[in-house]
């Protein structure tokens, strides 16, 4: 209810700035031959969009931060549970850079092992053309179990990284928020001990996609492959 009382109030902030630019624009067209420009100096259409263009930004950090807080953490997080040798089954993602290779994208290994200062540390191993190529990344705890803080130095991002659900000797569901500049991606990752999963996971992973607002054509189920599997 708050969310929606706190929207209205934007809406009709955005009626008023745009009855204001009305109102000023018809001042300056009928003031043109009786009024100097120091006497219309602070009556420009400037201050109606600035007040618009904020009230939208307002808005829409608000939609953001509501579907953001709604996106679950597994109860009692364990993180020494959560360490050791993972398999990607699933990915899904509407980042450009999934776009264009997930037709390529296969199955690779996870290994998640803890550093001396109490976070994780991530390294994937995946096949790159005729070699294996390892990526890592270090989950920075936050005061909520299970909620995590990374920065991509390659890439400049910062991403906000949850463990949804698991059962640590079976599967993980993870949901990754990648904030790069002004533009924000989402991706769901489905791990698991083995490189098969129950058909109900899967379902699952792809129906908690779908929830986070993914289209169907952005869900994938990894392929087998034998390449790099055993580097980790």
């Amino acid at each position: 209810p708050i969310f929606w009382r706190v929207g209205a109030a934007v809406v009709l902030q955005l009626v008023w700035c745009t009855h204001s630019w009305g109102a000023h624009k018809k001042t300056l067209c009928g003031a043109r031959r009786t009024h100097s420009p120091t006497r219309l100096q602070g009556k420009t259409p400037k201050s109606g969009i600035m007040k618009a263009s904020l009230a939208i930004a307002a808005f829409a950090a608000l939609c953001m931060c509501h579907v953001w807080g709604e996106v679950p953490v597994q109860p009692d997080f364990q993180d020494d549970k959560i360490v050791g040798k993972w398999y990607s089954i699933g990915l899904a993602s509407n980042s450009k850079w999934f776009q264009s290779k997930k037709q390529i994208l296969t199955k690779c290994t996870t290994v998640i092992t803890p550093t001396a200062d109490g976070n994780l540390e991530v390294t994937s191993t995946y096949p790159a053309y005729d070699r294996c190529e390892k990526k890592s990344m270090t989950l920075y705890k936050t005061e909520q179990p299970g909620h995590f803080r990374a920065t991509s130095r390659r890439w400049g991002s910062e991403h906000d990284i949850r463990i949804v659900e698991s059962i640590y000797d079976e599967y993980a569901l993870m949901y990754n928020r990648k904030a790069k500049g002004s533009d924000f991606f989402t991706m769901v990752t489905l791990y698991g001990r083995e490189k098969n999963l129950r058909p109900e996971l899967l379902e699952k992973f792809q129906q908690f996609s779908l929830d986070q607002g993914l289209p169907a054509s952005s869900i994938i189920i990894l392929p087998e492959t034998d390449k790099c599997m055993t580097e980790a």
